[in-house]
């Protein structure tokens, strides 16, 4: 949550303020949130925004009760500025169940404010998480986005697509709603519109996880095609092309692999001054049959260049237990992709890359 939305949470609690269990309470309430206040006007360090966010929620949850609307609103407001590995926390998760019971006593069924407690339950849950209740959490805020879609297209689509991504991310086959999210987008925005670049980026995500990998090429190419996105998008961005190395290798589509390589290799994300090159698409060597028959295994060594555009060259290799091991590793790692070295904020060659290949019957 942005600091602009933490101020509208602030001034809700300011002028919803009702009797104090007794007077200690209030001040204490009073004294803490004043000074949370003025660090998010000041935008103190992180760190210290999640201390005082906390100590907000835990006065003000003696002060106004722990059902009020008003401690849902603090206890929103710290788990939207604490780290992940909190976030992810039994205690946050706690939290969020709390804070949404509150909204749900606080707001009709179909009220707009019940959209972020719902996101926030899906934000603090992993993979291990209760998956029909979170499936019952995302088709809640479905339903309360299709209520509210006629005043708000936009906001309400886009709720949806985030909604549909925590659900891909928790391992859900409710993300499948991802790529009916994404048509949405097309057709009431426009292609290039950047909700439909989005949404099509997060179907794209789905789809490779189903194994449909020609769907996914499409779905990703949308993003890619433009030539410039918004901010937020960059990092999307960047991640279709890797993708669309992997997946268009995979097809037999080597040349339009290599596209997106001199794509990734332009496109300076992340580039700071020096960044190691990364591993986008990668293939093991075939067993030789004449070795596999013997049963006998081995190791090959080899050295090798990748340049600025994230192709291996100059295979040389260092050690072969067997000339066989070493012709099949050799015609694999001819196959491997990378995003390109970074020296002085620019793509380079890297030299001297060592990898050993590893052969043994199970």
């Amino acid at each position: 949550m942005t600091i602009k939305k933490l101020l509208v949470a602030a001034a809700i609690v300011a002028v919803s303020t009702s009797a104090a269990a007794n007077d200690s309470d209030k001040v204490n309430f009073e004294k803490t949130y004043s000074a949370f206040q003025q660090a998010l006007n000041e935008q103190a360090e992180s760190s210290k925004l999640v201390e005082l966010a906390q100590q907000s929620y835990q006065t003000g949850e003696k002060y106004f009760g722990v059902d009020n609307i008003n401690t849902a609103n603090l206890k929103m407001s710290y788990l939207n500025l604490v780290p992940i590995e909190t976030l992810r926390s039994a205690e946050s998760q706690q939290l969020a169940d709390s804070a949404l019971e509150a909204y749900r006593q606080h707001y009709q069924a179909d009220a707009p404010e019940l959209i972020g407690a719902l996101q926030m339950v899906l934000s603090t849950r992993d993979s291990s998480s209760d998956m029909n209740k979170l499936k019952d959490i995302f088709y809640e805020l479905i339903d309360v986005a299709d209520a509210n879609m006629a005043s708000q297209p936009e906001v309400m689509l886009r709720e949806k697509v985030d909604a549909g991504a925590q659900m891909l991310r928790l391992g859900s086959r409710a993300s499948s709603e991802l790529v009916e999210f994404a048509e949405a987008a097309n057709k009431q925005f426009g292609d290039e519109h950047e909700l439909t670049l989005l949404a099509s980026f997060h179907a794209g995500r789905y789809l490779e996880a189903k194994g449909d990998f020609e769907q996914a090429v499409a779905n990703f190419q949308k993003l890619t095609a433009v030539e410039k996105v918004p901010r937020n998008l960059s990092y999307p961005k960047y991640i279709s092309h890797a993708r669309l190395v992997n997946h268009l290798e995979k097809l037999g589509r080597s040349d339009e692999a290599t596209e997106h390589c001199v794509a990734i290799a332009n496109l300076g994300y992340g580039i700071g001054e020096e960044r190691e090159p990364q591993p986008l698409y990668r293939v093991n060597p075939k067993y030789p049959s004449s070795l596999a028959s013997l049963e006998r295994g081995g190791k090959v060594t080899m050295k090798f260049d990748i340049n600025a555009i994230g192709m291996v060259e100059n295979i040389e290799i260092v050690e072969s237990d067997y000339k066989a091991l070493a012709n099949v590793s050799i015609e694999a790692i001819k196959q491997w992709r990378y995003a390109p070295y970074v020296k002085d904020g620019k793509p380079a060659v890297a030299t001297g890359r060592m990898v050993q290949m590893v052969f043994e019957m199970e």
